[in-house]
């Protein structure tokens, strides 16, 4: 397995909504389809700047993050 990476202070709102194990699975997901750990990173600090529903899930962020990537490397 590889390093651990330190948490991110602006993903804090990301976090606490989707708790450690929803951000993983993002992250995780993103992964498998093929996305860089610095492509997801930019998806989710942009997401969070954007602000998450309080009713996010990981499914809703996962697709949110693929319409962020799609715009930005498309």
């Amino acid at each position: 397995l590889g390093a651990v990476e330190a948490p991110d202070p602006e993903l804090a709102g990301a976090e606490l909504e989707l708790g450690q194990h929803g951000l993983e699975e993002v992250r995780l997901t993103l992964a498998a389809l093929g996305y860089e750990p610095l492509e997801v990173q930019r998806s989710l600090r942009a997401l969070a700047a954007a602000g998450l529903p309080k009713d996010a899930d990981a499914e809703t962020v996962i697709r949110s993050c693929l319409q962020w990537l799609a715009r930005e490397l498309g």
